[in-house]
């Protein structure tokens, strides 16, 4: 059975809290938080807030690997990213099984990181786009260096790569114009964007920077809190994160062209900095 057909968990408060007590050493109060397939909860203590994250029974147990196995890696490739921590059991374990009707549920519990969601928090600043550029470069150059098989994920209707397969879905446009549009743009795709695909860049990529996983600072509105949610990731054409990115930062943009262009250059200086700092750091 696939994630989206099964129902996500549905642990009642109390036993989030066991959960959190018994296998991570962490009592607080708990809000429920949302999620699409999986079911997350805030754990609020007095040294700190974590999440709980509940994985959907129907989930890959090598997906939820390549998402701690991430974590971990940037953790230590890029160290000042503001990105979630893995917390470990009480057993030193990243993770741990938790029985339900529903089947076996994959469970970790993640910093938490402060912010408003970009939905909410982000400001028509050109700072701001300039800055999460610069995180999202960074973002990149640290996954370079990144492999796990999990991310080859062939026919993952999140991948850019694989944007063909949602032409099906085009017959479910009701708006006659609209559909033509979209066929249009299918159509160009396989002319003139799938032949060359094989001649960019590859790698591993986040590839769901939205609105609501990009973070901005509650403090300060030209800055990036963090990123939150690795569900997504597969293997692609690295440039994808980049198309992602503007994709979501741009929906309520008046001037386009000025937030894109900002947005561009600090995703290229990030990768930058990023490969000054490692090469440093190699010296």
């Amino acid at each position: 059975m696939s994630v989206f057909d099964c129902p996500p968990p549905c642990f009642s408060d109390a036993e989030l809290g066991a959960i959190a007590k018994t296998r991570f050493g962490v009592t607080g109060s708990i809000k429920r938080l949302d999620s699409e397939r999986d079911q997350n909860a805030l754990v609020r203590t007095p040294s700190g807030n974590f999440v709980l994250k509940v994985a959907n029974a129907a989930e890959e147990k090598a997906l939820i690997d390549l998402q701690t196995a991430t974590l971990l890696h940037l953790a230590g490739a890029d160290p000042d990213l503001r990105l979630p921590r893995l917390v470990p059991t009480m057993d030193g374990a990243e993770s741990c099984e938790v029985p339900s009707i529903a089947g076996i549920h994959q469970v970790r519990l993640l910093t938490y990181l402060d912010g408003r969601p970009f939905s909410v928090g982000a400001a028509p600043f050109p700072e701001l786009f300039e800055t999460l550029g610069i995180f999202m470069g960074r973002l990149s150059r640290a996954l370079q260096s990144f492999e796990h098989p999990a991310a080859n994920r062939p026919g993952f209707l999140w991948a850019l790569d694989n944007a063909s397969a949602c032409c099906p879905f085009t017959g479910d446009i009701v708006n006659a114009d609209y559909r033509m549009l979209a066929l249009r743009v299918f159509e160009r795709y396989e002319a003139d964007i799938a032949p060359r695909l094989k001649y960019l860049r590859s790698g591993i990529t986040h590839q769901d920077a939205n609105e609501n996983n990009v973070l901005v600072d509650e403090t300060d509105p030209t800055a990036i809190a963090g990123l939150i949610d690795f569900g997504d990731m597969c293997r692609g054409r690295v440039i994808n994160e980049l198309a992602v990115t503007l994709a979501h930062a741009l929906l309520q943009v008046g001037d386009i062209l000025s937030a894109a262009t900002a947005l561009i250059r600090g995703y290229c200086q990030g990768q930058l900095c990023s490969l000054r700092r490692s090469m440093s750091c190699s010296a």
